[in-house]
């Protein structure tokens, strides 16, 4: 690190968005600022569209300043889908940075908004599908059998789960189970982006009510893993790389068998086996895999889809020899008697830990 950098890194004044808070009829963001030899608070104002609005301020701990401004304050104009927020000191405006740590989204006037610090600061109107009540729901999920289920902390009737990341949203249907139990079948999640979703709202009727965790929680499930902290839910598929995948006929014609190569994955140390399961979660058949170097291969019979006319997915099984499983999903599509068959595979794989 330079001189230079280390004396402008001393001498350059720096004001950060740090947090924002959405409470019923304000919002409360939290600045930091750095290189002030004194931060006279009554030398700051803040302006919205332009025009110098009443705020309260207060200085908390040494460096960081707390802003309330009331929501009445915060209206968007005529076709504009955003609200421009200014800070100055001293006459001068400020260069806000963003540094926030956790959630941008706020509610005002019934619409879904999101922050967003580049210099100015603009709310941004996200969604108008939903009216977006400012009130929280908490919840407690876990995994009952091959349903994700979590528990309401009040007795709405929800019918779906909103999830939020910018302008990018998944709708998932409800099934209530007694008053303010819920259920989600795993292959609704399984079919969700591999996306960081930002907000989580459960929807009743055309009201939208912000859905906030009691704890963190994390699921490493079949051939994807979910986390969760309070506000943000996140989807992680794991796939198999592969490539020059071929399916060919059995010489005794009773099956086939599949070859492709692995590419990529030096974090797999040993292939078990391709496991054929059914959307119960239920184990159809399992068949051993052969490796030779970077190139796997396994034989699968006919029978399994004439004898079993469930859809096949897969799923992960625990293996006592195994001190980490995991599961590596490959999508392949094969032709037979004019039909097409859509066959989900699962290798079932021991990770370097």
């Amino acid at each position: 690190m330079s001189t230079l950098y280390k004396l402008k890194n001393i001498l350059v004044r720096r004001f950060d968005c740090v947090s924002v808070e959405d409470k019923t009829d304000k919002i409360v963001i939290e600045y930091k600022y750095k290189n002030y030899l004194v931060f006279n608070k009554d030398q700051f104002e803040v302006r919205i569209q332009n025009k110098t609005v009443p705020v309260a301020i207060k200085k908390s701990g040494t460096n960081h300043l707390k802003v309330e401004i009331n929501k009445d304050l915060l209206t968007f104009e005529s076709k504009e889908t955003f609200i421009k927020v200014n800070c100055f000191y001293n006459g001068k405006k400020l260069w806000v940075r963003d540094n926030t740590k956790g959630s941008l989204y706020l509610t005002i006037d019934g619409k879904l908004c999101e922050v967003e610090c580049t210099k100015n600061m603009y709310i941004k109107s996200l969604n108008e599908d939903y009216t977006f009540v400012n009130e929280k729901v908490k919840l407690k999920p876990f995994i009952n059998e091959s349903n994700f289920t979590f528990e309401t902390s009040n007795n709405y009737q929800f019918s779906k789960i909103l999830l939020i990341n910018g302008s990018n949203k998944s709708e998932i249907q409800l099934k209530a189970i007694g008053k303010s139990n819920y259920t989600i079948p795993i292959e609704k999640i399984e079919m969700l982006a591999m996306e960081e979703y930002k907000a989580m709202y459960l929807v009743n009727e055309d009201n939208a009510y912000r859905a906030k965790f009691d704890n963190k929680y994390s699921f490493n499930l079949y051939h994807y893993y979910i986390e969760i902290n309070r506000n943000n839910f996140f989807v992680y598929h794991k796939i198999l790389k592969a490539e020059n995948i071929i399916l060919k006929e059995t010489p005794d014609k009773y099956g086939f068998i599949i070859n492709m190569k692995s590419k990529g994955n030096k974090h797999i140390k040993e292939y078990l086996n391709v496991v054929l399961m059914n959307y119960e979660n239920e184990i159809i058949a399992k068949y051993p895999v052969k490796t030779y170097e970077d190139m796997i291969t396994s034989k699968i019979p006919y029978d399994i889809f004439i004898d079993n006319r469930a859809k096949k997915i897969c799923i992960l099984r625990q293996l006592k020899k195994v001190q980490v499983a995991m599961l590596y999903t490959v999508f392949l599509k094969m032709l037979k008697n004019v039909l097409f068959l859509r066959l989900l595979l699962a290798l079932i794989i021991n990770i370097i830990t």
